[in-house]
This record gives C-alpha cells, structure tokens and sequence, in this order.
C-alpha cells in the first residue's frame, strides 16, 4: 500500500511568515508581504510547488464602510515553483483586519447537510467533500435519515482551463440558489423552477479559481440536484472534480 498523502501539501503543516491573525491597524495602499512554505504530511519541506493559496484580510469592523465597499482585501500567491509562495495583500480602506490564508484543495466541493429547509445550523446533520454535484435521489435518504424537508449548501471554487464565457446548468428538483464569484446569478428559491434545466452565464479566467456556492432544498416526493457546464471549448457535462476545490484553513 503506498501512501499517496505523504507526498501532498498538509494544512496543518504548511508554515505562514505572518505570526499574527490579528493585523491590527492597516493602512491603505500599504501592501503586507509575507512567505509560505508547503511541507509535506510527513513534515518535510514542499518542493514540487503547484499549490493554490487563498489569501484574504477581512476588516473586523463595518464602521465608517462606504456603500458598496466590501471589507475584504483579496491578496495574491505567486509560486516561486520550489514550495515557496510570495503572499500579499493590500487593503484600499485603513482599519482593523484579520488575516487569512487558505489552501485550496482539487477534487470536490464541501458539502453541508441540514436535516430542514431552511440551511439552520442546529440542524446541520453531516459535512462532507462531495467531488461531485450529480445526484439523483429519487425518493430515496439525502440526509442521513432525511427523505424530504430538507437543503444542503455546497462551497468551494470552480477552475476552468479556458478563458471564455461558460454555461451554468442546474437540474433540480425542487428550489436552488447559485453564487458565482459573489454574484447571485439563479435563485429559484421561493418556488419550483420553471424548468428542470435552469441555465446562466458566466465568464471565467483559466486556472483561476472561482468562488461557487450553491444552496439546494427538497420539499417532498423526488429530489434531484445537479451542477453541469459548458463553453466553445467544453461539452455539456458534470462538472468534473478535477475542476472542484475546496479551502481549508492554513490560519
């Protein structure tokens, strides 16, 4: 048996040249720049490089926030190709602001489970990476015991390999929400869809990393939930887990 997770990047390894979550006061335009350094689940040091990072500095206080103005500054990676990444992240509005840095993950989406309908989080039953949304319960358990009156929420990132405008398709059965990069692009969430294949546009850089989330719910009888898409360079099809990531938490 050959241990494939000694060889990939661990989380809980990964070391980040930051020693503080807490930012304290930030000025803008002033670019914090730091290091991270993948190792290896056995600890050794990362040097196949190839890891995407997430950076993000969240404003821990609204006040004083114009209208439209979203408190979070998206930073960069760049790999330096040796398990090196060079961080930044520069914030357009002085305050206080926490630190983030995820690692994205190739091969699925997280999934929450919620034994109702309305996503409530003393009702979550399960949380789970789902490398794929294609599912077809019938009238079958989509929660652990839970058949009908109830909704999951699906998060992560979508990666392309073209830069073009792809189709969002969802088939579902019964109310469904989809965010892409932010933007609420499908919300048949009050109501029954009027039509099993609801469709939407969307451009996308390639090899970027792309926020998805996506909320479904099953009132009663048949449940289906579906995630496809396509472009000029792509067929209709299920979205693949090699084009899914989930993040987890490096700080």
């Amino acid at each position: 048996i050959i241990d494939d997770d000694d060889k990939r990047t661990c989380s809980n390894e990964t070391t980040i040249g930051h020693n503080e979550k807490d930012l304290g006061i930030v000025e803008a335009g002033t670019p914090l720049i730091f290091n991270a350094s993948a190792r290896t689940c056995s600890g050794s040091p990362q040097t196949a490089g190839g890891d995407i990072l997430k950076i993000v500095a969240r404003k821990l206080s609204n006040d004083n926030v114009p209208h439209g103005f979203t408190p979070t500054a998206i930073g960069k990676a760049v790999d330096l190709e040796d398990g090196t990444y060079e961080c930044s992240v520069n914030a357009t509005l002085a305050g206080y602001y926490e630190l983030n840095v995820y690692l994205l993950i190739q091969g699925g989406l997280k999934a929450h489970y919620y034994t109702d309908t309305f996503l409530t989080d003393s009702r979550l039953d399960v949380i789970r990476t789902d490398s794929v949304v294609n599912f077809t319960w019938g009238t079958g358990p989509i929660t652990t015991f839970g058949r009908d009156f109830v909704s999951v929420r699906w998060v992560g990132y979508v990666m392309p390999l073209f830069s073009e405008t792809y189709t969002f398709w969802l088939d579902v059965d019964d109310h469904v929400r989809l965010w892409i990069d932010g933007f609420l692009l499908i919300d048949w969430w009050g109501a029954n869809a009027p039509t099993r294949m609801l469709h939407v546009n969307h451009d996308l850089m390639a090899f970027q990393p792309h926020e998805i989330v996506l909320e479904y719910r099953d009132i009663v009888d048949n449940a289906t939930a579906r995630l496809l898409w396509s472009s000029v360079n792509t067929p209709i099809e299920t979205i693949p887990s090699s084009s899914l990531l989930y993040k987890v938490s490096l700080y």
